[in-house]
């Protein structure tokens, strides 16, 4: 099962959160989980600081946007909303069950803080574009509806700003923030395998995407710094709507794969600082709901 979970939020009071606060909207579900259940989040959450997530989490998106000098301004009363999405079963059971107790969110630093009241929990596709519940049956499913109306091409969302780790010698400028084919399904492939094995075994790299898709159009990219306080580190990110055109002597299962791979894009993001609220993605198609379960 894949989740994609939504809240809906109020400002109580005057909130004052840095523009750049996706490390605290993870530890806040952190505490909010280990309340719920503190053992399934340690086996979720996993030990290693720099291990994927079988979560993401977004960052806040208000109604009324109030930005100045890097940082965002709520009143009281102002809306707001973020995601939560879960890779695999434990991670969505644990999700759900949050959902049914959380009904406050915390956003906090050294500097800056508040606390919002969640006016409601959304699930399920038809009540909000970012929500939703599917099956890995129903999103292979998806993928053969995907493939027979769009079978040479693939259009993605980059809601958040979105960058790669790449090999390096040197820990610094070993990012890329730019939506190159081979990163952006190898980013998916890698997320898939290790986390629905349930799918089967992805194909090769060099097989899938290796010379396989091309970047074609692409609108409104754009470049953004992420300043995180916790890791005294600035990364850049790239947002945008960006088309990727497939090798049309490509086999059909591998097609069906990258199809595949851009609907759990929805759930999984892509590239670095998913569980921080970077890589925000999903794919434009003829159906949006397609990947996003049942809107009835």
């Amino acid at each position: 099962m894949l989740c994609s979970l939504v809240a809906l939020l109020e400002a109580e009071s005057l909130v004052t959160v840095p523009a750049t606060h996706g490390e605290s909207m993870q530890s806040e579900l952190f505490r909010q989980l280990q309340a719920v259940d503190s053992g399934l989040t340690t086996r979720v959450h996993g030990e290693s600081d720099d291990q994927p997530r079988p979560y993401t989490i977004s960052p806040l998106y208000p109604d009324r946007p109030r930005p100045r000098n890097g940082m965002l301004y709520f009143q009281p009363g102002d809306r707001s909303w973020f995601r939560l999405t879960g890779l695999h079963d434990d991670a969505c059971r644990l999700l759900l069950a949050l959902s049914e107790s959380a009904r406050s969110w915390r956003v906090c630093g050294s500097s800056f803080g508040g606390e919002f009241a969640i006016r409601r929990w959304i699930s399920r596709a038809g009540e909000h574009p970012a929500a939703g519940i599917i099956s890995l049956d129903e999103m292979g499913q998806a993928a053969w509806h995907a493939c027979d109306q769009e079978p040479d091409r693939i259009r993605l969302r980059f809601q958040t700003p979105t960058t790669f780790e790449v090999a390096s010698e040197s820990k610094w400028g070993n990012w890329m923030p730019l939506p190159i084919p081979k990163l952006v399904f190898g980013s998916l492939r890698a997320r898939a395998a290790r986390f629905c094995p349930e799918l089967g075994e992805p194909p090769s790299q060099a097989e899938l995407v290796e010379g396989r898709v091309a970047l074609g159009r692409f609108h409104s990219l754009e470049s953004h710094m992420l300043h995180f306080q916790r890791r005294d580190r600035r990364r850049t990110g790239f947002t945008g709507e960006c088309e990727f055109l497939l090798d049309r002597d490509l086999a059909l299962k591998e097609r069906l794969w990258l199809h595949l791979l851009a609907g759990f894009a929805f759930y999984s993001g892509i590239g670095a600082g998913t569980s921080w609220g970077m890589g925000q993605a999903w794919r434009e198609s003829l159906d949006s709901f397609l990947y996003r379960g049942d809107t009835t």
